[in-house]
């Protein structure tokens, strides 16, 4: 081709020498650089009439120079990289590489990607989602839990626990059915407290002690919160978040061995919230301090909220952070020092088991909750996270099933 070329310049120029160009070399590629390409460059053919000055010109390639990495070869993938960093002069760093088209450098072997090669990895994560999910399914199965469903117009209910659970034990309540994760209620909060420049809050519906009132209508334990209050009153906090703040108080009492002598047992009400949620209600929450006619200790952005002091303040922190699943399970206090085996009571106030979620929500019972404190979660979580480890075990059982066979 290069001698072609060049009889056809010689015919044009009227019988020029070969001597007269030189030829376009390529360099091959070293093991230290097996990417770069380098050439050398020749010079512009001599201009001759008829022929297009445009063919003549050979495309001028840059070779890295000699004060770059390694005397002009690039002796790694992060040399090269950094050559590349250097050139680029763009204000948006990793444009260059975007624009460019440039291949990504990778050092991954080939024999990586070999059928036997998969095999190994397969099996080993086989072997590791399985040895998972043994672990979890282990502890699942030691962690122990006991639940107590009631209804409206139930105040005492006994149950037994078999065996004993250590401490701390957290008491939480389950409210199946009842879908907090629906973007219309999550939104309907109070913005003073909630809202930020990226989140926006509205009290559409729910923002007067009028809209209150008709929304729990018949619900004592939270109608005698804003009972000294008008209805064209603010509700603040506002929204249906706090609006359907859950209200049901417990007491819990066992019984000691072999008689029917009941104790009460001392539920811890403090700490609930997490960290994150104390700091937020502590900035935009006022605490009045000394003596003052409302029943509430709180102020928000200057107006009176009906909100009143702990334990129910901790309860309305846990409640207003919503859940992602449609399962509302939240905690209500701990016992530190554990539970023995035995019989129990659970004991609920006259006004403390609220007849709204049944009656106009339409939620199918309430669940009083005991469960041993675990670092990996409820055993119901522990037994999702198996499902998880198992799904993916057989999916590389089959991975490998499939490199075998093909």
């Amino acid at each position: 081709l290069a001698g072609s070329f060049r009889r056809l310049l010689c015919n044009h120029s009227g019988g020029a020498t070969a001597a007269s160009f030189a030829e376009l070399v390529p360099q091959p590629p070293s093991r230290r650089a097996p990417r770069v390409h380098a050439f050398i460059t020749a010079p512009e053919a001599p201009l001759v009439l008829g022929f297009p000055s445009d063919l003549t010109k050979v495309a001028i390639s840059t070779p890295p120079t000699a004060d770059a990495v390694g005397g002009g070869q690039f002796t790694s993938c992060d040399d090269e990289l950094s050559v590349r960093s250097a050139r680029s002069r763009t204000f948006w760093p990793g444009i260059d590489a975007l624009l460019n088209q440039e291949m990504p450098c990778s050092e991954v072997p080939l024999y990586f990607y070999r059928r036997h090669s998969q095999l190994i990895v397969a099996g080993v994560c086989a072997a590791l989602f399985a040895f998972m999910g043994s672990i979890l399914l282990a502890t699942a199965s030691t962690t122990h839990e006991e639940s107590v469903s009631y209804h409206a117009g139930i105040y005492s209910k006994e149950f037994t626990i078999k065996r004993d659970m250590s401490g701390p034990v957290l008491v939480s309540y389950e409210l199946p059915g009842f879908f907090a994760n629906t973007k219309s209620y999550i939104e309907s909060k109070e913005t003073h407290i909630f809202g930020s420049v990226v989140s926006w809050y509205t009290c559409e519906g729910a923002d007067t002690i009028a809209d209150v009132r008709w929304r729990r209508s018949g619900d004592e334990s939270f109608l005698k919160l804003i009972r000294n209050q008008s209805d064209d009153s603010p509700f603040r906090p506002c929204g249906l978040v706090a609006m359907s703040t859950f209200t049901d108080s417990y007491r819990l009492f066992g019984f000691k061995e072999n008689t029917e002598e009941r104790y009460e047992i001392p539920l811890n009400q403090t700490n609930l919230a997490i960290p994150g949620d104390d700091d937020i209600f502590e900035a935009r929450m006022d605490k009045v301090e000394g003596d003052i006619s409302s029943e509430s200790s709180f102020k928000v952005d200057g107006d009176w909220s009906w909100m009143p002091p702990d334990p129910f303040y901790e309860h309305f922190k846990v409640w207003s952070r919503q859940p992602a699943s449609p399962h509302v399970r939240n905690l209500w206090a701990t016992i530190p020092d554990g539970l023995r085996p035995g019989r129990y009571t659970l004991q609920l106030e006259k006004d403390g088991n609220s007849p709204v979620w049944e009656d106009f929500w339409k939620v199918p019972e309430k669940i009083f909750v005991l469960t041993e404190a675990n670092l990996l979660g409820s055993p119901g979580a522990m037994r999702t996270l198996v499902a998880v480890c198992l799904t993916i075990t057989a999916a590389e059982v089959i991975l490998g099933a499939f490199l075998v066979r093909f």
